[in-house]
């Protein structure tokens, strides 16, 4: 399972990706999941995160996410 956002700023220009993909069978309390995050378009470098278990990323998550998804499906 995965996702992938894109993200907008005011203006509708898109500023960068956030990527969720399960890596384990159990979700583990976030640790199950590979998160990346970066916010700019241009610079490779502008990771807000990477790795399994990011905190930022499944402390979200897990508030009203089902199994760490935020998005229902199927979409709308």
């Amino acid at each position: 399972m995965a996702g992938i956002k894109e993200m907008y700023d005011e203006s509708e220009q898109l500023v960068g990706w956030a990527v969720e993909i399960k890596t384990e069978r159990s979700s583990n309390d976030g640790k199950g999941w590979f998160w990346y995050e970066i916010v700019n378009t241009t610079d490779g470098t502008a990771t807000v995160a990477i790795g399994n278990g990011v905190a930022g990323c499944s402390g979200c998550h897990s508030r009203g996410g089902l199994d760490f998804v935020m998005t229902s499906w199927p979409l709308r």
